[in-house]
């Protein structure tokens, strides 16, 4: 049953036992794809915990682009998944990725105005691309 898995994978997260986590929300999104919560736990555990944002940005990437070529609009993404996309791109710190970021966390910062992690994310993309003034 998927919201059990989720529970024990996150218990198992509670209790820093990130491989064991790791592995029950990636049997998830083998599962559903498209599971927002299992791909963000993944993604964070492989970015921050592994040291892997490049495997984590495949994570996100694949959960936006579940259902076809097109990736769900950041404006209908929630906080939490945003919020560790941005860590991702900060972490990866990639010159050809601060172009989507900027326009993910422009979209992001309207959807979610009172979340500073937004303006954080944004504000960390118009500095990389270069328009401090905003």
């Amino acid at each position: 049953v998927p919201a059990i898995k989720l529970s024990l994978a996150d218990l198992a997260l509670t209790r820093k036992r990130f491989d064991e986590a790791l592995a029950m929300y990636r049997d998830l999104l083998a599962q559903n794809p498209r599971h927002f919560v299992a791909g963000n736990n993944a993604a964070w555990i492989l970015s921050e915990v592994k040291n892997d944002p490049a495997a984590a940005l495949a994570i996100v990437e694949e959960v936006r682009k579940a259902r076809g070529d097109r990736a769900v609009a950041a404006e209908r993404l929630p906080a939490d998944f945003l919020d560790t996309i941005g860590v991702i791109y900060a972490k990866l710190n990639r010159a050809d990725l601060y172009p989507e970021m900027r326009a993910t966390f422009d979209a992001a910062a309207t959807r979610y105005p009172t979340d500073p992690r937004m303006h954080l994310y944004r504000g960390h993309a118009l500095a990389a691309v270069g328009e401090r003034s905003k």
